[in-house]
C-alpha cells in the first residue's frame, strides 16, 4: 500500500512481500498446471493472479480515502479492511470480474 506522509510516497513493505510472495505462488501453480497439462490448476492459477491484481487495486483506491473519525485510527481497522479487500478480490475474481483471468487461461490453454 502506498501511504502519503508529508507529501511524500512511502511503500508499505509488509504489503510488498506480501504481493511477492503471493507471486512466487501464482509461478509455481502455473509451472505446475503447464507440466502436468491440469486444466483446473491452471484455471485456479489464473483467478488467483487476478485476485492479487484487484486486491492492488482496492488496497491502493482505498488508500486515497481519509480515514473515518468514527472507527479512529485502529490497527484492528487496518487489518480488517485489507482482509476484506483480499476477499472482495477472490470474489470478483471468481465471478468473472474483469475478464483477466479468463484471458489468461486461454492464452496458457493454447500453449497446452
Amino acid at each position: 500500500m502506498i501511504n502519503p506522509i508529508n507529501g511524500l510516497l512511502v511503500i508499505d513493505s509488509a504489503n510488498v512481500k506480501s504481493s511477492a510472495d503471493k507471486t512466487v505462488s501464482f509461478e509455481t501453480m502455473l509451472k505446475e498446471a503447464v507440466d502436468k497439462k491440469d486444466d483446473e490448476l491452471l484455471k485456479k492459477a489464473c483467478q488467483d493472479f487476478e485476485s492479487i491484481l484487484v486486491s492492488m487495486v482496492l488496497k491502493n483506491m482505498r488508500a486515497t480515502v481519509p480515514k473515518d473519525s468514527l472507527y479512529g485510527n485502529s490497527i484492528g481497522i487496518d487489518i480488517f479492511t485489507s482482509m476484506l479487500d483480499d476477499e472482495y478480490a477472490k470474489e470478483i475474481s471468481q465471478s468473472g470480474g474483469f475478464g483477466l483471468a479468463d484471458m489468461l487461461y486461454k492464452s496458457f490453454l493454447i500453449k497446452l
